[in-house]
């Protein structure tokens, strides 16, 4: 899939969809050349933090 640079969701619901979906073993990949992306990535690693249940593993 191709990301439209041009067209993008909105962050508050692009947060929301991450964070509903949430769950130990989720593997999230969020583009760079999103804009969305870069504006919700700190949002969405402090909701991931709060989620005691969730563990993380952060890697490249």
């Amino acid at each position: 899939m191709q990301i439209d640079v041009n067209k993008q969701p909105d962050p508050t619901k692009a947060a929301k969809l991450i964070s509903d979906n949430l769950h130990n073993g989720a593997i999230l990949l969020l583009h760079a050349v999103s804009k969305t992306n870069t504006q919700i990535l700190d949002s969405v690693i402090k909701d991931a933090k709060a989620h005691k249940d969730i563990h993380l593993k952060f890697g490249h």
